[in-house]
């Protein structure tokens, strides 16, 4: 058997001609050129801006021009890093409060044209030759306040960032406790509030479920309610199938069964037929005979708890 080798001919690399930049394309050698330092606010003298972050975006200055080379091959949208607020930031005070924004923002492909600062809607700052806003805002009272951001770049894509923040003396918690089949969305979000918030709750049932009414501190069949905060809660939302017959009734009940002779288990009501009606630990009593379960003997005192009976 005869082992060969062949060779190909596949050819070398292209003669490209060298580039040469001018002196001044770098002057400090970091990497950035000059002109694209000079246009974020940075120093083509100093070597070491470099390692820096200008936006706080958590890349370096040179990371940023990087991507820069990436992205001028995309429209991009502008990003917007806000330092503070935090969202759903509370502030506790018994009179007003001060706020302090710090905000950057970056267009990789492209250049920051405005940033612009509002509260509650009212436009506070707006800048067309800035990419950061840093300021304080002063005096806000008691409330939920809306801390917005938007910024444009010279390709008109816009970009906007919303940060909520509570004013007040305490703090306040919505507690969803998790359920199946379903979740739950506050608006605003968080769960975790100043006193005095409207604050809206909605139980979304999963494909093939009903929502069928909440437990705990609140009792009701709305699967959307407001509330507003004044003390702690606890919510839990109960879904079942859909078609489930329990889902007609929304409430966890003890039924209490007759007896002939009068006499059933200690600790057990005998109602005589009452009315369903409210007991004091918000359970509910109520009377039927042994015929409705399917038991014909009614001399025996049958109990059932949180029974669900439509």
């Amino acid at each position: 058997m005869y082992l060969g080798v062949i060779f190909l001919a596949l050819g070398g690399w292209d003669t490209y001609e060298p580039i040469y930049r001018p002196e001044n394309w770098d002057t400090d050698s970091d990497g950035m050129p000059d002109e694209w330092e000079q246009a974020n606010g940075l120093n083509p003298d100093d070597p070491a801006d470099g390692n820096g972050d200008m936006n706080n975006d958590g890349y370096t200055n040179l990371e940023d021009y990087l991507n820069s080379l990436a992205y001028t091959h995309f429209d991009t949208e502008p990003v917007i890093n806000t330092v503070s607020p935090a969202n759903n930031q509370i502030l506790l005070t018994s009179s007003t409060t001060d706020v302090e924004v710090e905000t950057y923002s970056n267009d990789f492909d492209g250049e920051i044209t405005r940033i612009a600062l509002y509260l509650d809607d009212e436009l506070i700052e707006d800048y067309s030759d800035s990419v950061r806003i840093i300021t304080t805002l002063e005096d806000l009272p008691a409330g939920m306040h809306k801390v917005t951001i938007k910024v444009k770049d010279d390709g008109g894509n816009e970009t906007t960032d919303i940060r909520t923040v509570f004013v007040g003396t305490k703090e306040v918690r919505v507690n969803i406790e998790e359920a199946s089949n379903g979740q739950v969305t506050l608006t605003p979000s968080g769960g975790l509030y100043a006193e005095g918030i409207d604050v809206n709750i909605t139980a979304v049932p999963d494909q093939g479920y009903l929502f069928q009414g909440w437990i705990k501190d609140i009792k009701t069949s709305r699967n959307s309610m407001t509330i507003n905060t004044i003390e702690d809660i606890t919510l839990k939302p109960v879904f079942v199938p859909d078609g489930d017959i329990k889902g007609v009734f929304n409430y966890p009940i003890k039924i209490n069964f007759q007896s002939t002779d009068g006499i059933g288990p200690e600790g057990y009501i005998e109602d005589y037929g009452l009315e369903y009606d409210k007991n004091s630990d918000d359970y509910t009593f109520g009377w039927m005979d042994g015929q409705k379960n399917g038991m014909t003997d009614d001399s025996v005192l049958h109990s059932f708890d949180y029974l669900n009976w439509s």
